[in-house]
């Protein structure tokens, strides 16, 4: 059959798994998107690069994030992105306080998106972020030797 290879990453938490559940995600391969369509999903364009690359930064660092780096648009944004890319998933409701947490549905939303775990949340956006580009300084220094 034509056409490009690992169109799907599952993604397993076993770690997050009671004995005998199976907690996943699985995602369109982002690095087989285009970028249009990265783009659109997530709604961001250049004016917002630079400012989420500083706060990628930081989080890599260990550090904080400034609260001026990353706002709730920016939150819903991801969100949004993220829910594009989910196609599968046997995930739970973390926002739950119930003694049976419920699962959440599909298709995805921004609002269950908002309702993953962190750890989720952060290995879907690595994906993401192997597909994307860093971008280039703009004060005039090279990244290359």
């Amino acid at each position: 059959m034509p056409g490009y290879a690992n169109r799907v990453i599952t993604l397993p938490f076993p770690e997050l798994s009671e004995p005998g559940d199976n907690v996943h995600v699985v995602i369109r391969n982002p690095r087989l998107m285009s970028a249009d369509e990265l783009r659109s999903a997530g709604g961001s364009g250049p004016e917002d690069a630079e400012r989420l690359a500083e706060a990628q930064a930081a989080v890599a660092a260990g550090q904080e994030v400034p609260d001026d780096l990353v706002t709730d648009k920016d939150a819903k944004r991801g969100y949004a992105l993220v829910a594009k890319l989910v196609i599968g998933w046997h995930v739970y409701d973390a926002t739950s306080t119930e003694e049976d947490m419920p699962l959440l549905d599909l298709p995805a939303t921004v609002e269950s998106v908002g309702k993953l775990p962190m750890e989720i949340l952060t290995a879907i956006m690595e994906q993401v972020g192997k597909a994307t580009p860093r971008p280039t300084p703009t004060d005039g220094t090279s990244t290359t030797s």
